[in-house]
């Protein structure tokens, strides 16, 4: 019996993840996209939840000279976010 090199097991292991965190965005987005046309008052909670989420990377973002990766990563995940679950609400 062989066991997997770990490098392949941990390829498969990201594989997998990035694909449960894929489904879990389009769960997320359609619920909000559906809620949202629902209700305008709902739409704009939806709306000012994307934006304080946007104004608190951006803050994070200014405590330094160069933002990390990570936070400009966050600022355009969020506004792909934010066009996935608000498109046409």
């Amino acid at each position: 019996m062989s066991e997997k090199p770990i490098g392949e097991v941990l390829k498969e292991e990201l594989n997998y993840l990035r694909g449960e965190g894929l489904a879990m965005q389009a769960v997320f987005f359609s619920v909000l996209f559906h809620i949202g046309k629902l209700q305008p008052e709902l739409a704009q909670a939806i709306k000012k939840g994307f934006s304080e989420a946007e104004e608190s990377m951006t803050r994070q973002a200014s405590k330094y000279n160069k933002a990390p990766e990570y936070v400009t990563h966050a600022l355009r995940a969020i506004e792909d976010m934010r066009a996935a679950a608000l498109d046409g609400v």
